[in-house]
């Protein structure tokens, strides 16, 4: 079987920045999760790790993923 990069979702923790505080379950960094994604995208990756963040709900979540043009996945590599 070959693999394409259309079979794999990247975890977007490389885009954060942990250098102050582990800001991913803050709510401030919803702010910041369209320009996470849109990077992602802009790398080349179509999939990002499913994951509602703690201060999100899944309707806004769902937004965002759509806007961004990604699509879900339950694993990453």
């Amino acid at each position: 079987m070959t693999l394409s990069h259309n079979q794999f979702a990247l975890n977007a923790l490389q885009w954060i920045d942990v250098s102050v505080e582990w800001e991913y379950t803050k709510p401030a960094f919803l702010t910041k999760q369209p320009r996470v994604l849109r990077e992602v995208k802009d790398s080349g990756f179509g999939a990002v790790m499913l994951e509602v963040l703690p201060a999100q709900t899944l309707q806004p979540y769902r937004r965002v993923i759509d806007d961004s043009g990604l699509r879900v996945a339950p694993g990453y590599v």
